[in-house]
């Protein structure tokens, strides 16, 4: 089995848990395992190097040396455990961003600049996958043929001008199942400071047991909502046959036991089966009259009518209904609006369906958008509007487009 371990900060924060890390790796390999490490810095190094950085020079803002100076930590990281691995007996190789070997690479977003406590933040690197997943085969496989554990930082990647830049926030979780679609490995372990993911936060709620596993679609809510378990980009990389594992480093066997991490990231376009009513109501500073969207909501809720989306500016309120209720909820919505004194009057279009395509990838992908309203219009099919939330996008439009339009998205590689 071919196993892609990372140990993160507080796994590596002594002398003492690099050589525990260490031992546990070693066990993987003499049980026939073919293993590649992912490395975090130690402990609080980065805040460390961070604030060194601050005193030396705060006016720097090129990515390439700021990384420089703050992606040292994995550096040491990686070249301890490597050490660690070597003295007990498991060849190892460090594998750093100045040796020739070096696997990760990605292309910087935006600016060339960045003010260095903006340095971890999300959308900075797009990673390049072919070069990354040639580089894979060229230099990290042939020492796993030979037996010799290959030992890479996390968090960093050499962009298209060999610049040092870092990967984001959580880009050694992304390095590991980064590498492990790259090595085709069959098992990624994230190593971490719980035994598992738990079905609430322990320091707010009792819980004795942790999940044995979890789909990706739930980490991604669960993400969005504020849990920090593993960062929701590092499942974009995940094979769908392939195990991911949040594991305790603790544990006497890593390989055993904690959560595992079900299914696979990929883009799915759902259509409502329910046609539906686009209902618009046009005033003047809507956003100014309180409670005005609540008196409608609740007034539908109680004829028991849904509403599939609803869109507000300033001077206009759109709502979608299932259309069989559309006459019922055009009444209602009038009745409420027009004593309004900001209110001008009310429409309905009937014969409208829903389309929502999903990818986790459009979080970090730019001009997806675009994308997706010109492949449509090249086809002739008007949006009547679209809405985006993290990793959704709703659209609405005619129902006589829809089938032809899901197709299309079916189609296209997000």
């Amino acid at each position: 089995m071919r196993i892609v371990v990372k140990f993160g900060g507080t796994s590596l924060a002594t002398a003492q848990h690099i050589k525990n890390a260490a031992r546990k790796i070693g066990s993987l390999k003499k049980n026939g395992h073919e293993v590649a490490v992912v490395v975090s810095a130690m402990g609080n190094q980065t805040s460390e190097l961070m604030k060194l950085l601050h005193s030396v020079n705060d006016r720097t803002k090129d990515i390439t040396r700021i990384t420089e100076v703050i992606g040292m930590g994995e550096v040491i990281s990686a070249r301890l455990m490597a050490l660690a691995l070597n003295e007990s007996g498991a060849p190892a190789q460090a594998i750093t961003p100045d040796s020739g070997n070096w696997p990760v690479h990605a292309r910087v977003v935006g600016k060339k600049t960045i003010s260095a406590d903006k340095i971890n933040q999300e959308g900075i690197a797009i990673i390049d996958m072919t070069k990354t997943a040639e580089a894979c085969v060229r230099h990290l496989v042939p020492l796993l043929k030979k037996k010799i554990i290959p030992v890479v930082c996390g968090f960093l990647a050499r962009d298209e001008n060999n610049g040092l830049i870092a990967i984001g926030r959580g880009g050694s979780d992304i390095t590991a199942t980064l590498l492990g679609r790259c090595l085709n490995a069959d098992k990624v372990i994230i190593a971490t400071d719980v035994p598992g993911i738990m079905a609430g936060d322990p320091r707010l709620v009792k819980v004795n047991q942790h999940l044995r596993e979890i789909t990706v679609k739930e980490i991604e809510y669960l993400s969005r909502g504020g849990a920090r378990i593993i960062h929701p980009s590092a499942l974009l990389y995940k094979l769908p046959s392939q195990k991911v594992m949040i594991a305790d480093y603790r544990s006497v066997d890593i390989n055993s036991g904690g959560t595992e991490i079900v299914g696979s990231v990929g883009a799915s376009v759902v259509t409502t089966r329910e046609t539906l009513a686009f209902i618009t109501v046009v005033g003047r500073k809507f956003l100014a009259t309180a409670g005005l969207v609540q008196k409608i909501s609740r007034r539908l809720s109680e004829r028991k009518i849904s509403i599939y989306g609803i869109s507000l500016s300033e001077n206009y309120i759109g709502l979608y209904v299932a259309e069989k209720f559309a006459e019922q909820a055009y009444h209602d919505i009038y009745s409420i609006t027009h004593a309004e004194p900001r209110f001008r009057a009310v429409s309905i279009r009937k014969g409208v369906n829903r389309l929502c395509v999903t990818s986790q990838s459009f979080i970090e992908e730019p001009g997806v958008i675009g994308r997706i309203g010109d492949l449509l219009a090249l086809n002739n099919i008007n949006i009547i509007e679209m809405n985006t939330i993290q990793s959704d996008i709703t659209i609405f439009l005619n129902k006589s487009d829809a089938r032809k339009a899901s197709d299309l998205l079916k189609s296209v590689k997000f």
